[in-house]
């Protein structure tokens, strides 16, 4: 019996990656926040507006109301003073639904700002790091005896570099079909190797010619 293990490389990679990208997500949210705080600065002047001109248009409602007081002749007084009471609550209206816009317009951009390389690079790295643990997951269930190694022996054969391949042996197809365990032995590490999976050693026992 085989026992099979992700490669110490290999769960190294894969924490080097889910680090670096929970790293680059924080990065740019704080980046994001700092573009929102930007952003909705610049709602200053219309939230100093609002309050100047909500003041003052209470100001002069008082006076108007004060001024209604006076017999006879008050509601002449106070008169003059309405319109601008409600121009001012107009623009103190008007000076609220910027501010209103200029934070929905920083949260929209904060968004795309932290989204966009976030997402950018999670497309690019995650699938990567999904197929990876799936190949290597599958390539573990497989591993069980010497005759497991024929398949990937045979992957190793069909997807490895042919400069490898020569290294181990001048004949890989005459050397598997042989059976010579040592051959194939190297080769299914060269497909182990690239699903980020390490076998056991264990002893070598020659299988039969086919």
């Amino acid at each position: 019996m085989r026992t099979a293990h992700i490669r110490p490389t290999r769960r190294a990679a894969h924490v080097a990656g889910d680090l670096i990208l929970i790293g680059w997500t924080l990065l740019w949210l704080g980046i994001a926040d700092m573009v929102r705080a930007a952003v909705e600065a610049m709602a200053g002047p219309a939230v100093a507006l609002n309050r100047s001109t909500s003041s003052l248009a209470g100001t002069v409602e008082d006076a108007a109301e004060s001024l209604g007081d006076v017999q006879f002749v008050g509601d002449q007084l106070a008169a003059p003073f309405e319109p601008i009471a409600g121009s001012l609550r107009d623009i103190a209206g008007q000076a609220t639904e910027t501010v209103t816009a200029i934070e929905q317009a920083a949260l929209v951009i904060a968004l795309v700002v932290w989204l966009a390389p976030t997402l950018t690079l999670a497309v690019i790295y995650l699938p990567l790091r999904i197929r990876r643990a799936r190949e290597s997951a599958a390539a573990r269930r497989y591993i069980n005896d010497q005759s497991d190694l024929d398949l990937f022996a045979l992957r190793a054969m069909a997807k490895a570099p042919m400069t490898r391949i020569a290294a181990i042996t001048n004949d890989p197809v005459a050397a598997w079909r042989t059976g010579e365990a040592a051959v194939i032995q190297q080769l299914a590490n060269l497909e182990l190797r690239r699903v980020g999976i390490g076998v056991a050693e264990v002893t070598e026992v020659v299988k039969q010619p086919r």
